[in-house]
């Protein structure tokens, strides 16, 4: 009986029953919080939980104690004397553990009728989208929050984090600033106007959305309150939510929770809420970083590129690991075709930092950066279409997926993802431009005009359209057309110094391939003008050399091709840019087509010294093909051939590598690939002025000549007569040139 008691009073010890259900309460939490975590449970379970095990605990020492009282009496014969009576009775070890699991089946019946009512819409906990009154993937349109504290830069700044932070959402569209510039401008209104409730709801209106969402920050003290509202069409406020900040370091992180807050009280499952990335990681802690970079959106926003660079590289200069700003600054530089070794560098920093950003700002980001920098195209879909798998309405992620295959040369699935982006989304200009552009590349010319009259009526005046119908009529061989659509162009954006320039250019291109080397000569020169004007070194030396090839291949005239070079060179010596803004490759093809070997192979020589060519694929298929222009430029034909074919795998542009093969079998003497070549440039669907300017002239004659030369007279004529009707008009001075084409045409039909 004493070693009993004994074993009895050891089992009973309070310490002994104390940790034994902490163990089991541990035990128990662990897989209460897994529960919560993977179906999606509110976070109130795990508190009901960790309440029960607190009430459980002094009931289970209370019932130890009662359990050894019992053990005593019975071990020392006192069982009899002692009856049990009123509540004692209960607490035995039976009762403890049945009321502690009965008590878990009670919570987990509550919380199985809140999560059905929240899903089925029943009573005050139903979400708006289980309700009806929101769907999924609704658009939703937000509005800038009502700023009423002196800090002027706190409306649109609070506006932009909450905007990242209800974007993180794969339920719930919210509509990008720049998206609402149409609408603004079928309405008559300034693009840059404040989108405050009331206009937020009138564009909801129009477009057939549903709801708005507003907000309004107020100083309370030396502290904030933040609130944001879910507003419908008819002006109900369907759902209103509100945190506090109790100063402004605290902002950023009151937004996130507002945030989270409403995307629960919307419909999002608590489980994707839970996985989001807190804004102060995905965005940044500087709240002065953040004000900058919400300028520079409403700058890009504004069209107004060179201070939105401005801005964003303010903001990074405050967090050097603001990853959205480094994205952002890369894709400006990047879109603009310019300084780009600033924007390679501005997306390696956001890539480096994807680690700071959402989940679809990670796999932009990522995209980005193979898509530029690394070349590697299967790593840039892989990223998108990851991307998809949760979001399958990101139409960003849809159209640049599409640009990947437009690369990859699958015009027909690229169009599929572009029409895709468009049919979800018809707020976004580029949708369409990639649309158009691609049945373009496909010879649906109808269908692409079709598609730009869509755009037409939702972009009112955008010069984007006038841009495409340009390139439609030059594919079409309708230069008249053509040249018609850029005097267009130049009225309408008369002083902006980038269309400026790109009218020149189109200019000069349009006048080189129908024969007249004056005039682009003088199109050209004010190219280069504007370009000095605008700061663009890389640029100025890239369009000096495009000029130099213009009349080298045109009038054959090296001399005045050479000093446009040379000059430009004097100028902006190559080694005093920035590495990405060389044009080594370019440079090498110009040398080797003006038959300078020696300033070919030290162009490709410069290029391989400078490393430029192991910063990814596109830069190493440039070094390619400046090996290939300087061995083609020394006779080392077989080398130059294999180098051109590397230099062209994996490139977007098949007309450059069919015009670049076709020259370099010419340079070689081998006359029928040179022909295959030819001709299959001649006949490509592809149609592109910074080509065709020279090569397709180029292609109808020396085609022509080919197929004399093999006896074929019908194709010969064919070939000739289509060089004729190009250059009928041309300068006197490359009239020679069609007179002879015209005698070689009499003495095949048989005509003095």
């Amino acid at each position: 009986p004493a070693l009993a008691l004994e074993a009895i009073q050891r089992q009973t010890n309070p310490l002994r029953v104390a940790g034994l259900f902490t163990l089991a309460s541990i035990g128990a939490l662990a897989i209460v919080y897994l529960l919560v975590m993977q179906l999606g449970l509110p976070y109130w379970v795990v508190y009901g939980a960790v309440a029960l095990l607190a009430i459980g605990l002094p009931i289970m020492l209370l019932t130890g104690h009662h359990e050894r009282q019992r053990a005593v009496a019975r071990t020392t014969g006192m069982a009899a004397a002692t009856p049990p009576g009123g509540m004692r009775r209960l607490f035995t070890w039976r009762w403890a553990i049945l009321g502690g699991g009965l008590a878990f089946v009670g919570l987990t019946a509550v919380a199985a009728t809140y999560t059905t009512m929240r899903l089925m819409g029943i009573g005050p906990v139903g979400t708006l989208m289980a309700t009806g009154a929101i769907g999924e993937r609704e658009r939703l349109i937000l509005a800038e929050f009502e700023n009423r504290t002196a800090d002027s830069s706190l409306g649109p700044t609070v506006t932009e984090l909450f905007r990242v932070g209800m974007t993180q959402s794969p339920v719930l569209t919210v509509m990008e600033p720049n998206r609402l510039a149409p609408i603004l401008a079928r309405m008559e209104l300034d693009p840059n106007v404040r989108i405050n409730e009331p206009l937020a709801l009138e564009i909801a209106v129009r477009e057939g959305l549903k709801a708005i969402v507003t907000g309004d920050i107020v100083l309370v003290g030396s502290g904030y309150a933040i609130s944001a509202q879910v507003v419908s069409v008819d002006g109900e406020v369907l759902t209103a939510q509100q945190t506090s900040a109790r100063s402004a370091d605290e902002i950023i992180a009151a937004v996130d929770e507002l945030s989270a807050r409403l995307r629960e009280r919307i419909g999002e499952s608590l489980r994707t809420i839970r996985r989001k990335h807190p804004l102060e990681q995905v965005t940044t802690a500087s709240l002065e970083a953040l004000n900058l970079y919400t300028q520079g959106l409403r700058a890009v926003d504004a069209g107004d590129d060179d201070r939105a660079v401005e801005l964003f590289a303010s903001a990074i200069a405050q967090d050097s690991t603001f990853a959205m700003a480094w994205r952002k600054l890369g894709a400006v530089l990047g879109n603009n075709f310019e300084q780009r070794d600033r924007a390679v560098e501005a997306i390696t920093k956001a890539y480096e930092h994807r680690d700071r950003l959402t989940d679809r700002e990670r796999a932009y980001a990522t995209g980005m950066y193979h898509a530029t920098v690394t070349g590697e195209r299967d790593k840039v879909i892989a990223a998108y279409r990851t991307l998809l798998e949760t979001y399958p309405n990101d139409g960003t992620a849809l159209n640049n997926t599409g640009v990947e295959y437009f690369v990859l040369r699958d015009y027909r699935r690229a169009l599929e993802y572009y029409r895709r982006a468009l049919e979800l989304d018809s707020s976004v200009a580029l949708f369409f431009t990639n649309t158009a552009g691609t049945f373009g590349m496909l010879g649906e010319y109808d269908s692409a005009a079709a598609v730009l009259d869509t755009f037409d009526e939702r972009f009112p005046g955008n010069p984007r359209s006038t841009e495409q119908r340009y390139g439609l009529a030059f594919a079409q061989r309708d230069y008249e057309a053509a040249a018609g659509y850029l005097r267009d162009l130049a009225e309408r954006q008369a002083g902006n110094l980038f269309w400026g320039a790109w009218v020149g250019q189109e200019r000069a291109r349009l006048a080189t391939i129908r024969g007249r080397p004056a005039d682009a000569g003088r199109n050209w020169r004010e190219v280069l003008e504007v370009t000095e004007r605008r700061g663009l070194p890389g640029s100025y030396i890239s369009n000096s050399v495009g000029a130099a090839l213009h009349r080298l291949l045109t009038t054959g005239e090296s001399a005045d091709a050479g000093r446009l070079v040379r000059d430009a060179l004097e100028r902006y010596p190559l080694d005093s840019l920035p590495l990405l803004d060389r044009p080594y490759a370019f440079l090498a093809r110009y040398y080797a087509l003006a038959g300078d070997a020696t300033r070919a192979h030290a162009a490709a020589q410069a290029f391989e010294a400078s490393g430029l060519w192991q910063m990814g694929r596109g830069f190493e298929r440039q070094y390619h093909r400046a090996l290939g222009w300087a061995s083609a430029a020394g006779g080392d034909f077989e080398t130059a051939i294999a180098e051109l074919h590397r230099g062209f795998q994996g490139s977007g542009c098949p007309p450059c590598e069919l015009s670049t093969l076709a020259r370099a079998f010419d340079m070689a003497g081998e006359s029928d690939s040179a022909l295959a070549y030819w001709e299959a440039y001649a006949t490509s669907p592809v149609r592109w002025s910074f080509m065709d300017a020279t090569e397709l002239p180029t292609s109808y004659r020396r085609v022509g000549e080919l197929y004399e030369a093999e006896g074929d007279a019908e194709r010969a004529l064919e070939y000739y007569n289509r060089f004729v009707e190009l250059w009928q008009d041309a300068d006197p001075e490359l009239q020679p040139i069609v007179q002879d084409v015209r005698r070689r045409m009499a003495r095949l039909v048989g005509e003095g």
